[in-house]
């Protein structure tokens, strides 16, 4: 974990296992702080299990949200309007994986299902998901987008909560005649009370590294850049105030190409670099995964 300043203030081995992870900060228990959400990445033995920590790296509690493997993709956001965050969980990009997520709300002693399994798409490998307010009422939605098998075309899809079930607002496609999925995080980059869907081209094998953003129906938004020149496997993205300036920025991670390392980049809010760093070491490979949150720092 990095602060403001780029500079390393926590470590922690969540799971004794390859291929990494996913995190997301999240709020789970109200006290005004995130904790932070780890869970397995995409290996093939990996369960859908997450981990909640403390800021500090404390342990809190864990939970297997899916009977399937290939671990599990997370958002977060306060879905049900009580102040405190709530986890979507998405299964992992295992061959045969159905596009279903779950709604988790932490008790105190441990999360418990809200809503799921919901099945959003007909695709397998998966599912990758975002939350946030896209359509201005005040109540964060859940942005849904399919995982990288081959022929998945990158098609959004936007769910609003209500009545204790999903019901499916817009879905438009974020790239053309691009395939493998496409990564999603939800922010307001504007500064207009709504929220953005960026997206981040799949991870295929000659997927440029495009983002591009939306607004919740899918009009494109006017921002639209290639952040690794010259590389493939697509982009990692996520979107958070970094440099405490007030305004929102685009973060992206490079995709899990061979010879790829764990090279972050930061953008404005119109896609201009401002600055990057490497998260690891130079011989760790297979890109890198990027979340942004308030850890009190």
């Amino acid at each position: 974990m990095f602060n403001q300043k780029l500079e390393p203030v926590l470590e922690l081995m969540a799971f004794n296992t390859k291929f990494g992870a996913n995190t997301v900060s999240a709020d789970i228990d109200g006290d005004g702080y995130d904790e932070i959400i780890v869970s397995e990445g995409p290996g093939p033995n990996n369960s859908a299990t997450l981990k909640a920590f403390k800021r500090d790296g404390t342990f809190i509690t864990e939970y297997t949200a899916f009977n399937t493997k290939s671990g599990l993709t997370i958002a977060s956001g306060d879905i049900d309007g009580d102040w405190k965050d709530e986890i979507i969980a998405g299964t992992g990009p295992g061959l045969l994986n159905p596009a279903a997520i779950k709604i988790l709300k932490y008790n105190g002693s441990g999360f418990t299902d809200m809503v799921g399994p919901k099945l959003v798409s007909l695709t397998l490998l998966g599912v990758n998901v975002a939350t946030g307010d896209v359509d201005g009422d005040g109540k964060p939605e859940i942005i849904t987008a399919p995982g990288p098998a081959l022929f998945n075309p990158a098609i959004i899809k936007v769910w609003k909560f209500e009545n204790g079930d999903l019901t499916e607002l817009y879905d438009f496609r974020a790239f053309d005649n691009k395939f493998y999925g496409v990564n999603i995080a939800v922010k307001d980059l504007d500064g207009d009370g709504i929220a953005e869907i960026i997206a981040g081209a799949g991870s295929g094998l000659i997927n440029e590294a495009l983002v591009k953003v939306f607004k919740g129906a899918g009009t494109p938004a006017g921002v639209e850049f290639n952040a690794y020149p010259n590389t493939h496997n697509g982009v990692q993205v996520a979107a958070g105030d970094v440099n405490g300036d007030g305004t929102t920025e685009i973060i992206t991670g490079i995709g899990p190409g061979l010879l790829n390392t764990s090279w972050v980049k930061i953008f404005s809010p119109d896609g201009t670099e401002l600055t990057g760093f490497f998260a690891y070491p130079n011989n760790i490979r297979f890109g890198v995964k990027v979340s942004a949150g308030n850890m009190g720092e």
